[in-house]
């Protein structure tokens, strides 16, 4: 006697198969986020990275462009006493360095905690001087955007300028912060000729301490284009179309099996 297919046991078959396919069509119908409005193009990488690159990409962008990830590049700069109205800041961001590089007209202005070991003054073009460095001292930077004391960023009721109260939120603060690069090591660069191109000069800093965890390198992080978006959906509905054809196929069959076989 053939075996009797139950039209019931289809249909909860059916519903399974349905319910399975159901999480690759809500993943495959969520487009992958987008990259932050200004980030440098995917051909820049961290062997490649300069201050130009970081001076181009928008200052609310850094962040999320380069995460925290460790980056390395020449830079012209020094020390310099500066304050940030409104802001109460945490220690590691509480001392400014000015930076600027081969060919861009803007400064970066950037945090250097008072752990970064710097060079003996003696013998150096700063010496008898009140700060550390000059417009013509270059060096290898290493820092990091993103760092994790931009949460212990306030605001400052209690700041005012010319009379006038510096009110910032909380986000504000915040996002301020998160956007300041961070440096980790300074290696100063005596031998480059401030008329000359730095960034032929090549210097390996002292290693100090485990070496820093790296997040993805930006050549690292795909990107998805328009028509992978939006063919993604597409497909997963139609493997979806095509079981539920096949379950009711199977059904029918078994329906005609079962009523032959009485």
């Amino acid at each position: 006697m053939p075996p009797r297919f139950d039209l019931r046991r289809c249909a909860i078959l059916a519903v399974v198969l349905v319910w399975l396919a159901t999480p690759l069509t809500v993943r495959a119908a969520t487009p992958a986020p987008s990259a932050p409005t200004g980030c440098p193009a995917d051909v820049v990488t961290l062997e490649t990275l300069t201050l130009d690159t970081i001076l181009d990409t928008p200052e609310p962008s850094r962040a999320d462009c380069f995460g925290g990830q460790e980056l390395t590049f020449t830079a012209a700069g020094y020390a310099i006493t500066n304050t940030w109205p409104g802001i109460s800041l945490p220690p590691v961001l509480l001392h400014d360095w000015m930076l600027r590089a081969d060919r861009h007209e803007d400064e970066l202005i950037v945090s250097v905690p008072d752990t970064v070991a710097l060079p003996d003054p003696s013998g150096t073009p700063w010496a008898n001087r009140d700060t550390v460095g000059t417009s013509a001292t270059w060096w290898l930077v290493t820092g990091h955007f993103d760092d994790a004391a931009a949460g212990d960023c306030r605001p400052d009721p209690d700041d005012v300028v010319d009379g006038i109260p510096v009110e910032m939120t909380p986000a504000e603060v915040r996002t301020f912060c998160r956007n300041r690069l961070v440096v980790d090591r300074l290696v100063w660069l005596p031998s480059v000729d401030p008329a000359g191109s730095p960034l032929a000069v090549k210097a390996t800093p002292v290693a100090e301490g485990p070496p820093i965890e790296q997040g993805p390198s930006i050549e690292q992080a795909p990107r998805r284009s328009d028509a992978d978006v939006g063919s993604a959906p597409i497909l997963a509905i139609a493997v979806v179309v095509g079981l539920s054809i096949l379950v009711f196929v199977i059904a029918a069959f078994a329906s005609t099996r079962t009523r032959h076989s009485r």
